[in-house]
């Protein structure tokens, strides 16, 4: 939250808001509150939010980074995005 405080003088320069929301572990529920979470503070700097997702786990993650995750997964991950964003 304090970098993201830093970065409001930059914030005034930009029309929109593009935080990136790659899950980097397998647990559904906790990238849904990381979701969640990350798009709240988006919209602290009143811009239009549409959030960046990937349908690999991220790539630092030990053993399962760059591995292609469930559909279900996934198929849960772009129904919050489309529900949380501003734009699809």
């Amino acid at each position: 939250m304090a970098i993201n405080e830093k970065m409001r003088r930059l914030t005034a320069e930009v029309d929109v808001i593009f935080p990136f929301l790659y899950a980097p572990y397998e647990d559904r529920q906790d990238w849904l509150t990381y979701a969640r979470a990350n798009i709240a503070e988006a919209r602290k700097y009143n811009k239009p939010v549409i959030p960046v997702i990937w349908p690999q786990y991220h790539d630092t993650t030990p053993g399962i980074g760059t591995t292609y995750m469930p559909i279900k997964f996934w198929e849960i991950q772009m129904k919050e995005i489309y529900n949380l964003s501003d734009a699809w």
